[in-house]
C-alpha cells in the first residue's frame, strides 16, 4: 500500500519510515496493516519534527560558543585600520576574521579593543628662521619667536586630525573610554593643542606687519583649507550629543588664526 503524505517526501526521511516500520513488525504482528502504518507514521512524525524544527545558530555563535568552552584567549591587537569610535559593526565589511575576533574580545572582556593614542609632536625650541617664499626673497626675522605661524600651523593640523575622529564617538565609546581611563589621556592631548594654539597666536601679534604678509603668503593657503576641515568637524560635534559637555563647549571656543584677525 502507498502513503500519501507531505512527511514522506524527502528521501531520508522516507528511509527512517522504513526502517522505523521494520523494526516495529514483530511488536505490531497482532494489529491491523492500518494501525501498523498509523504508528509508522507517528515515529516519522516525531523524527522530521525533531529535526526540521531545530533552531540553526550562527557560525559566529557557534564559534565563540567553542572558543570560550576551550578557554582560547581572545586576540588582543586590534587591526592597523582601527579607529576612534569604531564598534565590531565597521569590521563585518571589510575582514570577517577581524569582526569575528572583535566580538570574541567583547564577549570575553565586555569592551573593545584599545583606540589608537593621538601622539602629540612638540615643536622644536625657538631659533632664528628665514621666512620666505622664494629663495631670492627673504626677510630675516629677530627679537621674536620666528617659528610661532609655523607652530600655529602644526598644532593646527594636530587639532583637525584629533576633532575628526571625536565627531562621530558615541555615548558608549565615551564610557568605554572613561572606564579604561582614557578619558583623562585626551583631555591631556586636547589641553596640550590648545595651548600650542594659543601660544602661538601670542607670539605672531609681535610680528611686524611685513612679516605676518611674507609668512601668511607662505601658509596663509593651507591654514585656511585646514580652517575650513576644522570648521566642519566643530559643527558635527557641536551637533552630537552623545558628546560630552565640557568637549563640545572646549572646542566650541577655539579661536582660529584669519588673515583678517592676524593683521
Amino acid at each position: 500500500m502507498r502513503i500519501s503524505n507531505p512527511l514522506f517526501t524527502p528521501s531520508y526521511s522516507l528511509f527512517l519510515a522504513v526502517g522505523a516500520a521494520l523494526t516495529s513488525f514483530n511488536a505490531f504482528a497482532d494489529q491491523s496493516e492500518e494501525e501498523m502504518l498509523a504508528e509508522a507514521q507517528r515515529q516519522l512524525n516525531a523524527q522530521v519534527f525533531g529535526t526540521q524544527l531545530q533552531p540553526q545558530r550562527s557560525e559566529l555563535e557557534i564559534y565563540i560558543e567553542n572558543a570560550r568552552n576551550n578557554n582560547v584567549q581572545p586576540r588582543v591587537d586590534a587591526p592597523s585600520y582601527w579607529q576612534v569610535g569604531y564598534t565590531c559593526a565597521e569590521l563585518e565589511s571589510r575582514s570577517y576574521i577581524d569582526y569575528r575576533d572583535c566580538m570574541y574580545y567583547y564577549d570575553y572582556y565586555g569592551k573593545y579593543w584599545d583606540y589608537p593614542q593621538v601622539e602629540i609632536v612638540s615643536a622644536p625650541p625657538p631659533k632664528t628662521i628665514v621666512v620666505q617664499r622664494q629663495s631670492t626673497k627673504q626677510v630675516t626675522i629677530s627679537s621674536f619667536d620666528e617659528d610661532a605661524l609655523e607652530d600655529y600651523y602644526r598644532a593646527l593640523k594636530a587639532a583637525v586630525q584629533f576633532v575628526g575622529p571625536i565627531s562621530t564617538m558615541t555615548k558608549e565609546n565615551f564610557d568605554s573610554m572613561n572606564n579604561r581611563g582614557g578619558f583623562a589621556n585626551l583631555s591631556a592631548a586636547w589641553n596640550m593643542m590648545l595651548a600650542q594654539l594659543a601660544t602661538a597666536k601670542i607670539e605672531l601679534d609681535e610680528w611686524p606687519s611685513d612679516a605676518k604678509e611674507k609668512g601668511w603668503a607662505i601658509l596663509g593657503k593651507r591654514i585656511t583649507k585646514y580652517n575650513k576641515l576644522f570648521e566642519q568637524h566643530r559643527s558635527a560635534v557641536l551637533s552630537n550629543e552623545d558628546i560630552d559637555e565640557k568637549v563640545r563647549t572646549a572646542i566650541k571656543n577655539v579661536e582660529l588664526l584669519t588673515a583678517d584677525n592676524l593683521y
